[in-house]
């Protein structure tokens, strides 16, 4: 069966683009440096950050102080604030599972088979705004929802009880963040989850504190902010990337542009590596530049994430990026593919195929346990990989052209009657351990083994993927 989306001539095509190593130019004297490892060599690693919890070169937050800046102080009256109590909880939904409805190309059995829709919010009263930003908070406490609506929506993720509804969030949103006056295109939230970044088309970037309805900060930009990512140990320094085809490293505390450099693309998606050694640029013909970050910015190599043969072979812009550890990231791109890539040899190690994603910018996204990968599509389905491809064809790929790299082996199920746009992404690891305590807790004889988060048609939809316990 042919896979949806995938013609016969790309099947004979795709083909990985060698990377190409740039060497960066000379370095200036060491006192002219300033990298973030040196910065932080004083921190030591996350187990130790109880120690240096008074060091003033470690910061899980960022310190922001208003009166240090020429932004306007919010005045309390303007916060919103949340009560719990106004939260009721909503009334316990049916439990319809996908069984009848997945399906499975190039792969032996099912994975995913007994997942059950278990709560579905209105988010948005236009459906046609569509949703590519689910971003959950590193404590797991809060998911921050972003589109074509410029109004931040923050839902909290309830108590999980033992008994009653299954629901996994407070359907009334924590906080809606107004601000932006056209579409957000990315949000990153800081190590600490109390505040978090938004970069808007409106050519703005905005700093939030989860309490707060308008902006603590503002970083204007000269053109639409495309990208905006936390420095991942230090939240008091965080990159942008603008249509202008810069990159910028701000830091909070002073309020200043500390680094910059222009790229010779439009910068279309941005990220810092997990250790904050590398950032990673995502640009419009499938390019991604690699820089060190100082204050003289050198572009290490660049990876081309496009076909050698084929309609596509000119390249289509970078969506985003997910990591799996700090030497592999997956990256999204407008030819329907992810592909892996190792950083430390630049080789590809899986490229995902079988959605649809032409247009927009969706985001990759890997399961808490990094065995699975998500995504949503541009026909109304939500797409599941294994993160390493374990179908073993019938032909063998010598004779079938196939590249043993290639992962086109996934579960797919719809989630839209229309074929809408719809995103995806898994619950962190935090939240579905609740969600099994929970279970145990109840004596219930099935295990959650991962959590599903889908925004599509102005919902967002919870899908709970199960396994019965032998012997219950």
């Amino acid at each position: 069966m042919e896979s949806p989306g995938v013609s016969d001539e790309e099947e004979f095509f795709d083909a990985f683009e060698t990377t190409e190593q740039m060497r960066s130019s000379s370095s200036s004297a060491e006192s002219q440096w300033f990298k973030f490892s040196d910065v932080l060599s004083h921190t030591g690693s996350e187990g130790n950050q109880s120690e240096n919890s008074h060091n003033p070169f470690y910061d899980s937050t960022p310190r922001i102080s208003l009166s240090d800046f020429s932004s306007p102080r919010i005045s309390l009256s303007e916060y919103s604030t949340y009560n719990s109590t106004s939260h009721k909880e909503p009334d316990l939904l049916p439990n319809p599972s996908i069984r009848n409805i997945i399906k499975k190309q190039h792969k032996d059995f099912f994975e995913f088979a007994e997942s059950e829709k278990i709560q579905v919010i209105d988010i948005d009263e236009n459906i046609h705004n569509k949703i590519w930003i689910l971003k959950f908070s590193p404590d797991g406490r809060f998911l921050a929802v972003g589109g074509e609506n410029p109004d931040i929506k923050l839902y909290e993720v309830s108590k999980q009880r033992p008994y009653g509804p299954q629901n996994l969030f407070c359907e009334i949103p924590y906080n809606v963040m107004k601000g932006h006056n056209r579409m957000v295109l990315d949000i990153s939230w800081a190590r600490g989850s109390g505040f978090f970044l938004s970069a808007g088309e409106d050519w703005n970037v905005f700093i939030w504190g989860i309490g707060d309805s308008r902006p603590l900060l503002q970083f204007k930009h000269p053109e639409a902010v495309t990208c905006a990512c936390f420095h991942p140990v230090n939240a008091n320094y965080f990159l942008t990337g603008c249509n202008d085809k810069t990159i910028r490293v701000w830091n909070i505390p002073s309020y200043a542009l500390i680094s910059s450099t222009k790229t010779p693309e439009l910068i279309t998606a941005g990220a810092f590596t997990p250790n904050g050694d590398l950032i990673l640029i995502g640009c419009l013909h499938g390019q991604v530049l690699m820089y060190e970050p100082c204050i003289e910015m050198n572009l290490l190599t660049q990876i081309n994430c496009k076909n050698s043969w084929g309609r596509k072979k000119a390249g289509r812009k970078v969506t985003g990026f997910d990591f799996l550890d700090d030497e592999q990231v997956l990256i999204a791109t407008n030819d329907s593919r992810m592909r892996l890539y190792n950083l430390k040899d630049f080789t590809l190690k899986q490229k995902y195929k079988g959605f649809v994603n032409e247009k927009f910018p969706l985001k990759p996204n890997f399961s808490h346990n990094l065995i699975h990968v998500i995504s949503g599509s541009e026909n109304g389905n939500i797409y599941l990989w294994n993160t390493y491809c374990t179908w073993a064809p019938k032909i063998n790929p010598i004779f079938s052209r196939k590249k043993n790299f290639k992962n086109y082996s996934y579960e797919y199920f719809p989630v839209s009657k229309n074929k809408s746009f719809c995103s995806a992404a898994f619950a962190p690891d935090k939240i579905v351990k609740d969600v099994q305590n929970r279970n145990k807790r109840a004596r219930s004889d099935s295990i959650v083994t991962h959590i599903m988060v889908v925004a599509c048609e102005g919902k967002l939809q919870v899908f709970y993927n199960k396994f019965r316990i032998a012997g219950m």
